[in-house]
C-alpha cells in the first residue's frame, strides 16, 4: 500500500474521495514505474508502514535468498522481467499479424508471477523459462473477435475507426514492451560503476519533489553522504541554511552461486537521512529513496537531471540489491 489514507489532504478527500485519489495516483504511473513496483521484492517487514499496520506482514525474502538451491531476489527479478519481455514480444507479433483489425474495448494486459516463492535454480538449465512469469490478456465484456469476412461487410467509416483503435491497442502493447526492454537494459545489461541514491518527497496530487541525491562506488563502505541538488550544490536546511542534508547508506557485495546468469551484485542499504529541507508547507516530508545502479563513474555524473527520476522504494531503512552485468 503505497498511499496511506491519512496522507491525502482533507479538502481532497472531501471533494473526490480517497478511492478516487488512489486511482488517480496509480494512473499517473508510467510503465517503467509500475513494472518496477511489480518487480519489487525487497523485505519491507521493517518499514514504517509494516510497523504501523501489524496485520500487513509481507513474506520475508531472507530465507529464500540464502537457500543455494533457489534463485536469489535479484536473479528472480531478472528472470521474471526477461520472461515478460519474451511473452510480450509474442503478443505484439500476434497482434500485428492479425488479418483483421480488432475492437477490444476495455480489455487488459496482465503481468503476473509468484512473489512469495523463489524459482529453483534448475530453471536456468531449461530451454524455456516461461514458468517464471505469465502475460495474459483478459476482460472481454465489451470486446469482439473480428474476422476478415465480418470486416469486409462494415461501412468504410466503421472500418477506418476499427483500424484506428486497433492501432492504438497494438501501440500500447508495444510501448509496454519497450519500457520493459528499457528497464532490463538499465538494470542488468551494463556494468554498474556507480550507486546513485535520490531522496524525494512524496506528493499525492502533484509530481513528487526532488530533495537531493548522492553518488558512491559500489566498493565504498558507505557512511554519511552529503546530498546535492540538480546543479551539484549541497542541499541545506535550517533558518540560516547552515545544516547540510545527509543520507546514511552502506554497500556490501553479495556473492552469487556458480552458473548464475548475473556476474555479481551488491547490496545497498539506506539507514537514515538528516537535515532534509521541508518541501511541504503544512506537513512533514513524506520521504522515500530511490537506489539506482549506473554505468558511469561518480566523477562523470555531470548532468544529474538525467538520473533524478521518479522512484519507488518507500520510506524507512530498506535494502536494495543492484545487479552488475549479465553474463
Amino acid at each position: 500500500e503505497d498511499l496511506l489514507e491519512e496522507d491525502a489532504p482533507a479538502t481532497a478527500k472531501a471533494a473526490i474521495g480517497i478511492k478516487q485519489i488512489k486511482r488517480l495516483n496509480l494512473q499517473r504511473l508510467t510503465a517503467t514505474q509500475f513494472v518496477s513496483h511489480f518487480l519489487d521484492l525487497h523485505d519491507a517487514s521493517s518499514s514504517s508502514f509494516a510497523k504501523k499496520h501489524s496485520a500487513w506482514k509481507p513474506p520475508s525474502a531472507e530465507g529464500a535468498a540464502l537457500d543455494p538451491n533457489l534463485l536469489s531476489v535479484v536473479e528472480t527479478q531478472e528472470i521474471v522481467l526477461l520472461t515478460c519481455i519474451e511473452q510480450l514480444s509474442a503478443l505484439v507479433k500476434a497482434c500485428r499479424g492479425s488479418p483483421a483489425p480488432q475492437q477490444w474495448i476495455g480489455s487488459s494486459v496482465m503481468l503476473a508471477f509468484d512473489s512469495a516463492t523463489r524459482p529453483a535454480r534448475e530453471i536456468l538449465q531449461c530451454s524455456s523459462m516461461s514458468d517464471a512469469a505469465r502475460v495474459h490478456i483478459f476482460d472481454w465484456g465489451r470486446s469482439e473477435l473480428n474476422t476478415v469476412a465480418a470486416h469486409e461487410r462494415l461501412e468504410d467509416c466503421v472500418k477506418d475507426e476499427r483500424r484506428k483503435y486497433w492501432g492504438y491497442y497494438c501501440g500500447g502493447v508495444a510501448r509496454l514492451l519497450f519500457n520493459c526492454l528499457r528497464l532490463y537494459l538499465l538494470r542488468f545489461w551494463h556494468e554498474k560503476r556507480t550507486v546513485y541514491c535520490s531522496v524525494w518527497d512524496r506528493d499525492i496530487l502533484t509530481a513528487d519533489d526532488f530533495i537531493g541525491g548522492c553518488a558512491l562506488q559500489p566498493e565504498e563502505q558507505g557512511g554519511q553522504k552529503t546530498l546535492s541538488d540538480l546543479t551539484g550544490a549541497p542541499v541545506v536546511s535550517g533558518m540560516l541554511r547552515g545544516t547540510k542534508a545527509q543520507l546514511g547508506v552502506g554497500t556490501k557485495p553479495r556473492p552469487l552461486p556458480e552458473g548464475a546468469r548475473l556476474r555479481d551484485c551488491w547490496v545497498v542499504r539506506v539507514h537514515d537521512a538528516t537535515g532534509l529541507p521541508s518541501r511541504d508547507l503544512t506537513s512533514e516530508n513524506d520521504t522515500f529513496v530511490e537506489v539506482q545502479g549506473l554505468d558511469v563513474e561518480p566523477a562523470k555524473l555531470k548532468d544529474m537531471t538525467s538520473y533524478a527520476k521518479q522512484c519507488f522504494a518507500r520510506d524507512g531503512a530498506h535494502t536494495t540489491t543492484v545487479a552488475v552485468n549479465e553474463r
